[in-house]
């Protein structure tokens, strides 16, 4: 009995060493956005304040600003995300390295801050066309 323990112990200590060694930073999820675009901003500060307030230390989302001198697309947390494919649509890392692209990242990051279902409701369409004309709203912010 005790031998079998021992191998069950051994076993589940490799497997965490593993799942450690897959995770790419500790939040659930790295967000690709253009800090530029004010609709992306104001989108990323209240997805942050909602984090940090449900929590608190231990975030669930990772904010990357495309527009930041320190943006690498080599880092692995950034998925091998480039400039010009997080510029066209909004583009999030999974901690596990997978990349998704579009809505599905509003969806992720609204259920990870509880907001699930406010997605569903409410922004399902509206997103995926804000993401996709972000350039137009960036510039339009400009000549105000």
């Amino acid at each position: 009995m005790l031998q079998r323990w021992n191998c069950r112990r051994i076993v589940a200590m490799f497997s965490t060493n593993i799942k450690n060694e897959r995770q790419l930073f500790p939040e659930e999820m790295n967000i690709l956005y253009d800090s530029k675009c004010n609709v992306c901003k104001l989108e990323m500060d209240m997805l942050a304040r909602r984090d940090a307030r449900l929590h608190g230390s231990k975030r669930m989302i990772k904010l990357t600003d495309l527009e930041s001198d320190k943006f690498d697309p080599n880092d692995p947390a950034n998925g091998g995300v480039s400039y010009a494919k997080g510029m066209s649509a909004i583009n999030a890392v999974h901690r596990d390295g997978r990349v998704i692209e579009g809505p599905q990242v509003f969806l992720k990051a609204y259920e990870l801050v509880g907001l699930g279902w406010l997605f569903d409701q409410f922004f399902s369409g509206k997103q995926l066309l804000l993401c996709r004309r972000r350039e137009i709203i960036r510039n339009a912010g400009r000549s105000i």
